[in-house]
């Protein structure tokens, strides 16, 4: 199975969002530390009266550049190891939720391939022991067996045939951690399931 699929997990995909935030904050208040160097101009006209106002001698502007060395801001710094230290943790995190994914998923694998193996073994039992059954009656009605035979023909077939129904049970519960485990509707441009039925692609994904 791609462990791309496990990738569509709601935990994963919040884990890798933390992650990539935590980095560009981080990103940011590095670049704040890099000196800088802006031009700025300012202009304008004052006057004590309102028909002076638009002379020549009311008139004022400045322009010039202005440098700033935010490298020596030590508040900047700690800024920056904090930032730091919660990237570290949100990628720690990240790693956490990957693990505790592919664990999930592999054991949802695992289970789901175990009992469908039960689930075929069953079937084939109990395909054994209806026939078994058939000779125990045809035995019995020839005088060659007696009605022991017949009872305990069925009973071990009505036991199977319980058995067999609680491993169905169990393939369909699988089925389902299995599309849990992988997040749930994780095929993009797939239409949505019908209630109480699992994706076509879920179960040829496991199946495999």
């Amino acid at each position: 199975m791609p462990t791309e699929l496990a990738r569509r997990r709601p935990d994963i995909r919040e884990a890798e969002a933390n992650l990539h935030a935590a980095t560009a904050q981080s990103g940011v208040a590095v670049a704040d530390l890099y000196p800088r160097l802006t031009f700025s101009a300012i202009g304008g006209f004052q006057s004590e009266t309102a028909s002076q106002l638009l002379e020549w001698a009311s008139r004022f502007g400045s322009f010039g550049p202005t440098l700033q060395l935010p490298i020596l801001d030590r508040g900047r710094w700690k800024s920056v190891r904090l930032y730091d230290l919660r990237a570290r943790e949100a990628a720690v995190a990240y790693q956490l939720a990957v693990l505790k994914g592919l664990h999930e998923v592999e054991n949802a694998v695992a289970a789901f391939g175990a009992d469908q193996q039960r689930r075929s073994w069953l079937d084939a039992t109990v395909a054994q022991n209806r026939e078994t059954l058939t000779l125990s009656r045809q035995r019995y009605q020839s005088g060659l067996a007696n009605f022991i035979d017949v009872l305990d023909a069925e009973r071990t077939l009505q036991q199977n045939q319980l058995s067999l129904a609680d491993s169905t049970t169990a393939v369909a519960g699988d089925l389902v951690r299995l599309y849990r485990a992988l997040g749930g509707g994780w095929q993009e441009g797939s239409a949505a399931a019908p209630d109480g039925a699992a994706p076509e692609s879920a179960t040829a994904a496991a199946g495999s």
